[in-house]
């Protein structure tokens, strides 16, 4: 709880920063090769700030379970090939200023990265999420099966002001229904 990490380079293994806690910090962190997650925030992952850093050759960027209270400003990942921003179950997020070119590694590497076809190139926002905003940010260059916003079952988001650039037959935002019990949901 309360942990604070400045001027950081991570590099290599499976995940860059795993974290569970209250009110941590994350600044000008830099997360490279890291064949699974970048940052992988879980559990009691609340009122947390990551900011000003960059990530890039990571299978997911930064994948969220459960958190609340998360701002994620001033970020850039690329060659993320699942996905760049990956939330389940969390709330009060926002996400402003930041930049995805996702997809840079082509998803041709041998390297044992996870690459999970049909997610997104950049932000997925998956079931249980609420009070999600995506603000100002920039987002370029996605894969042949991605997009670039992807969102579940969201409650009260808000997607605005984002410069969008699509390379492929692909989607800037996807609204997806979540089927469960043999039925359909949509919200």
């Amino acid at each position: 709880n309360v942990f604070m990490m400045r001027r950081c380079y991570i590099a290599g293994g499976e995940t860059g920063i795993y974290a569970e806690g209250w009110s941590s910090n994350f600044t000008d962190i830099t997360v490279r090769w890291c064949r699974k997650i970048g940052i992988h925030g879980r559990a009691h992952f609340n009122n947390i700030t990551i900011r000003d850093g960059y990530m890039s050759r990571v299978g997911t960027g930064i994948y969220i379970q459960g958190g609340n209270g998360i701002r994620i400003q001033g970020l850039g990942i690329e060659g993320a090939t699942s996905t760049a921003i990956r939330l389940g179950g969390a709330k009060l997020v926002t996400i402003t200023d930041c930049y995805f070119e996702a997809d840079g590694m082509a998803r041709s590497l041998e390297q044992g990265f996870e690459i999970e076809e049909g997610f997104p190139s950049s932000i997925y926002l998956g079931v249980g999420c609420r009070a999600i905003t995506v603000e100002g940010c920039i987002f370029r260059c996605t894969g042949k099966t991605g997009g670039h916003i992807a969102i579940v079952e969201c409650l009260r988001g808000s997607v605005r002001r984002n410069q969008f650039q699509l390379l492929h037959p692909n989607y800037g935002i996807s609204l997806r229904s979540f089927v469960g019990k043999g039925k359909e949901r949509h919200r």
